[in-house]
């Protein structure tokens, strides 16, 4: 009977071991954000700052564009996100909602106009 008590609790204990390496073999489901950024006339925007916020857990990461205006987010968490865009000389721009879906990769381009500066005084 203490053999066979022993050996439940053995095989329970692996089945427990076991479990938790699977949750650590098989994280959160994830996705990628890439795209763009460009002015409103169709040029490419390099060191563009972009701060991608998740609802629920507010800032999620921050980036910047390369010199073709390319941006990539990766390997974050499937769910609900805006993507903010600022650049000195341009308007901010926040693009929302933004689904990542778990194993793809959502495409974004974003267009920033030009900054209403107002003229010189008459």
């Amino acid at each position: 009977m203490f053999r066979r008590r022993s050996v439940l609790v053995g095989l329970a204990a692996l089945l427990a071991w076991s479990a938790s390496g699977t949750a650590l073999a098989n994280p959160s489901p994830r996705g990628h954000l890439h795209g763009v950024v460009t002015s409103h006339d169709g040029a490419l925007l390099d060191r563009v700052s972009l701060t991608l916020r998740s609802k629920t857990e507010g800032v999620i990461e921050m980036c910047a564009t390369d010199r073709d205006g390319v941006f990539a987010f990766d390997e974050i968490p499937a769910g609900l996100y805006s993507l903010e865009a600022s650049k000195e000389g341009f308007e901010r721009m926040t693009v929302a909602p933004i689904v990542v879906v778990e194993g793809s990769t959502r495409h974004e381009h974003v267009s920033l106009d030009a900054s209403r500066r107002p003229g010189p005084a008459s």
